[in-house]
């Protein structure tokens, strides 16, 4: 009976040292699929750039659909917590996943027109833009 009891604790103590490095990996993947779509955003931006003539003053731009994915909860993966996008030149991309920090990142290849205020702001799942 005490080697049931005492296995069962050593192995509740190795479990709780390993959360915080399992968590840890948790982040940086999320982290990592974050930073995986914005490069496939910026590879859209930098398509358009490349193949379209810039519009008239005042008219729209060239548009093309684009489907982002961002981090849901999974036992393998954090959630984001939020992503959000400011118009400017170039075009500022802030993101947080839950228990991490927040990253900014400045889209390199062109700006994005952002309709409304000027800010985008997604949370965890699939995006269409």
């Amino acid at each position: 009976m005490f080697r049931v009891v005492l296995s069962v604790l050593l192995a509740a103590a190795l479990l709780g040292a390993s959360m915080a490095a399992i968590e840890s990996v948790r982040v940086t993947h999320a982290e990592t699929q974050v930073g995986d779509a914005l490069d496939e955003l910026e590879r859209a931006a930098a398509s358009l750039a490349a193949e379209n003539d810039p519009p008239p003053a005042g008219e729209p731009g060239p548009m093309r659909q684009l489907r982002l994915s961002l981090p849901t909860a999974s036992w393998d993966t954090a959630p984001v917590d939020r992503v959000r996008l400011s118009n400017g030149s170039p075009t500022a991309v802030r993101w947080q996943v839950v228990g991490g920090d927040e990253t900014v990142r400045q889209l390199s290849e062109s700006s994005l027109v952002i309709p409304g205020d000027g800010e985008l702001v997604l949370g965890p799942g699939r995006h269409r833009l």
